[in-house]
Parts: structure tokens; sequence; C-alpha cells
């Protein structure tokens, strides 16, 4: 893989990295747009789910509540881009690597991969700075400052917001810090990825209008984490195939055993097997319609 990095010509490294970055802006961009003009004509008529729910409002006043389906739209686009990056990280993996229907090099994966994680930091700004313009009460403090929000209901699930912004930008960047950092410590900053998805998500469960007002959501979005699961329990397992490997090699030739390694393998196998039981929970969940009472029974 090295190998094949190094013949590409720098000139030709840069172009195709401007030309994936631009795809991707273009890309990201067009998301936010296909939520943002649905939402603002419903607004615009009194009809959004946030219209809905807080009719006292009078939300269609588009001069005053102009941030609000901008707020909606980055937030959704924000978390599909996530959702996405995540799927292409753990698409990382020997096995991953040799499916046919994924054209992409290495280096494309990697490039792609990176340049997903800026445009949803850029997304998740974009987000928090609408919600403080949003005209009903919140504020840059409320915002991006944990533990501001008034409304009682809500403050859990905007600090959940407010520490996945701030997790997202202590890991996102890091790629560019690797060289300072270590391989091995940004391999273990990357991993956090995954929690900042994880809040992203519950955040969206719950405080998205839009979330709990369309029944068809809830489960659609449960049922679009299976997919994810089942890539990080094979990654899972993969890992600790190879680790096993290894120690059997190492057995062979009369060398002691690794505990480290056989920790990793361990805690490879328990990731793996909790995987699997969250999917067959999801399943459980949707079939019995009872996501929402599970959400709302959540202590956050």
């Amino acid at each position: 893989m090295t190998a094949a990095v190094a013949r590409v010509p720098p000139a030709q490294d840069r172009a195709a990295t401007v030309r994936s970055a631009l795809l991707v802006l273009v890309l990201g961009a067009l998301t936010v747009l296909v939520f943002y003009l649905p939402f603002r004509h419903l607004q615009a008529q009194d009809r959004s789910a946030p219209a809905l729910e807080m009719a006292s409002m009078h939300m269609n006043r588009g001069t005053k509540f102009w941030a609000v389906p901008l707020l909606q739209a980055s937030g959704f686009a924000a978390l599909i881009w996530a959702y996405l990056g995540l799927a292409l990280g753990l698409l990382e993996t020997a096995a991953a690597t040799r499916r046919r229907w994924l054209p992409l090099t290495p280096s494309a994966r990697v490039r792609l991969h990176r340049q997903i994680s800026l445009l949803v930091l850029g997304l998740v700004l974009v987000h928090a700075v609408a919600t403080a313009c949003d005209a009903m009460g919140d504020n840059l403090l409320t915002a991006f400052v944990p533990f501001q929000e008034k409304y009682q209901p809500v403050v859990w699930s905007f600090d959940l917001g407010i520490f996945a912004l701030y997790l997202a930008l202590l890991v996102g960047p890091t790629y560019y810090a690797r060289r300072w950092v270590g391989a091995k410590r940004w391999r273990i900053i990357h991993r956090l990825a995954g929690i900042v998805y994880l809040l992203a998500l519950w955040h969206t469960l719950l405080i998205g209008d839009d979330v709990a007002h369309y029944s068809w959501v809830h489960p659609l979005i449960w049922l679009l984490q299976i997919p994810l699961l089942l890539l990080l329990a094979e990654r899972m397992l993969v890992q600790a195939g190879r680790i096993r490997s290894r120690n059997i090699t190492s057995l062979e030739r009369g060398e002691a055993g690794l505990p480290r390694a056989a920790l990793i393998r361990t805690v490879s196998l328990a990731l793996a097997a909790m995987a699997s039981l969250a999917i067959v929970g999801i399943v459980i969940l949707v079939a019995s319609g009872s996501y929402s009472s599970f959400i709302a029974s959540n202590p956050f």
C-alpha cells in the first residue's frame, strides 16, 4: 500500500485531493439544500414540525425564525455524512478492502474519509451557530457551553450535542498532527470518532422535532444503525483473527505469548458480541414499536 501511494506524482496527488475535496463540499452543500428547501417551505406555511410543536410562536415569520430550517437541515446533513464517514472508516479492514463494489484505492479511501470528517465539522459548526440564532431563546452561550440551557426538558440533549461538537473538534483534525502525536496515539484518538457519532445520534433522537413528529423517522434511524454494527462486528472479528494468527506463529517459533495482544483480542471479541446483541435489540425495538418509549425512559 505504501509503495503504491509513493509512486503517485505529488502534482497528480494534489490534483486528486482538490477534486475530491470539491466533490465532497458540493455534495455536502446539496445535502443541506435538499433538507433546507422543504423545511423552509413547511415553516412558511406553519406546517413544519417545530411550527406545529410550538404553535404559539408563529414560526411562519421567516425574517425572525430564518435560522430554524438551517439548523434542522445542517443537523440532518451532519448526521448523514458522519454516518458515511464512520462506515468508510469501518471498511478499512483486510476483508473489507477486497470488496469490488467499493471502487476506491486505499489512498483514495483515506483521502475521502479525511475530507468527510472535515465536512462534518463544518456542518456541525453551522448547526451550532444556527441554533444560537434560532430566536427561540438560545444564544452563543447555550449553543457552545454545556449546562447553560434554561429549558429543562432539552438540557441533556443540548449538552450531548455540545460534547459531540468538542470531541469532533479534537478528533477530526488529528490526522494532520499524526507526525507529532505518533501513529499509535493517533489511532487511539481516532477511535473516539465512534463516540462522537453516538453522542450526535442520541442528541438527534432526543431533541429532533422532525424525528419525533414523523412516525417513520424513528424506526428508520434505528434500522440504519444495523449496517454500522455489522461492519463493527466484522472489523473486530478480523482484528481478533489477526492477533490469534500472530500468537500461533509466535508459539510455533517458541516465543512467549503476548499478554497485551491477548487482552486486545478479548476486547475485540467482546465488542463484536456487543454489536451483535445491539442488532438483536434494535430489531426487537423496531418490531415491538417501543423505540420511542425506550428513548423517553432513558435518563439522558
